[in-house]
């Protein structure tokens, strides 16, 4: 293809030495403190030449080492992080993050598993057409999942909607997509599921409930002590699945 921004020249072009290949795993986080809590439970470090560029540490699980990565919010963002990310090496990622609820009976600090996103954002499009699904990998999934079932956390396993304005979820859409069985609302799944594919890159990720939509309101929950608690559990569970993907 007839690409001009290459994304390995462009990193490269940050540093005049060059920055140093990266490891096949990774977790991408979106929150300065989930980067901080996860880059302490992986005895984190910076890399040298990507220090200032990208805010991407190496880590140790169970003595494999791995990156750590923060990415900005949204579609576009997560998806340049992974472009850049594969470029340098990466070809297994799992990511942490946040959704609303919208399926009833769901409760914020309750995990989202998704194995499905709609992709009603714009990146996505760029890199598969419309009308083909966003995925995440199936053994992926499982492997969270059977961590998830062992911890006896309050899980739901499903399909995400994944939005670029989350100044735009009306009352009458959200009641849409909880008719159409969709779990939850966020902002960068179907982009990364979309990208992955393309690239050919094992992705899943786990999302965190952090506020929900009942029949007629909206209920932010960001400072429950539910929610806390499942942050941390759910970053700890992310780093508990790294030997087995």
């Amino acid at each position: 293809m007839d690409i001009l921004v290459d994304p390995k020249k462009m990193m490269n072009s940050l540093n005049p030495k060059g920055l140093t290949p990266l490891e096949e795993k990774a977790i991408i986080t979106f929150l300065p403190g989930d980067f901080k809590f996860l880059s302490k439970l992986c005895n984190g470090e910076k890399i040298e030449r990507w220090e200032g560029i990208r805010p991407i540490f190496k880590g140790k699980v169970d003595g494999e080492k791995i990156i750590i990565a923060r990415s900005g919010v949204g579609a576009p963002a997560s998806v340049m992080l992974l472009e850049e990310m594969f470029a340098f090496g990466v070809r297994k990622v799992l990511f942490f993050g946040y959704c609303g609820g919208i399926a009833l009976g769901i409760n914020s600090g309750d995990f989202l598993l998704p194995e499905e996103a709609v992709r009603e954002e714009g990146t996505s499009y760029h890199y598969q057409p419309k009308g083909i699904p966003a995925k995440g990998d199936k053994e992926f999934i499982d492997i969270l999942e059977k961590i998830i079932k062992q911890e006896g956390h309050p899980y739901h396993k499903g399909i995400v909607w994944t939005t670029d304005a989350i100044y735009r979820e009306t009352m009458r859409k959200v009641r849409r997509f909880r008719e159409e069985g969709i779990l939850g609302v966020e902002m960068e799944t179907s982009a990364l599921f979309a990208s992955a594919a393309f690239r050919g890159i094992k992705i899943a990720g786990l999302l965190v409930v952090s506020d929900i939509f009942t029949k007629r309101i909206w209920k932010p929950a960001f400072f429950s002590s539910a929610f806390r608690n499942a942050s941390k559990l759910g970053l700890k569970i992310l780093v508990e699945a790294i030997p087995f993907i």
